[in-house]
């Protein structure tokens, strides 16, 4: 086998379900988005108005 494998990525069915998105802006949860295979193609946050997917971060579940 070869030492430079790469590693497999998850299937497109084998994604995890994101629920919501957070604004950098202004923090407010963000339930207006598209992704496709893992990427955001867009987002809006109905707070504050943001459509700039780069001041989008993706939640981390926590265990608490």
């Amino acid at each position: 086998m070869p030492e430079n494998k790469k590693p497999v990525r998850p299937k497109e069915d084998e994604e995890r379900e994101i629920e919501y998105l957070v604004c950098r802006l202004c923090e407010t949860p963000c339930y207006v988005f598209e992704m496709d295979r893992g990427h955001l193609l867009e987002a809006t946050c109905m707070m504050c108005g943001n459509e700039d997917i780069l001041l989008f971060r993706m939640t981390e579940e926590e265990d608490v």
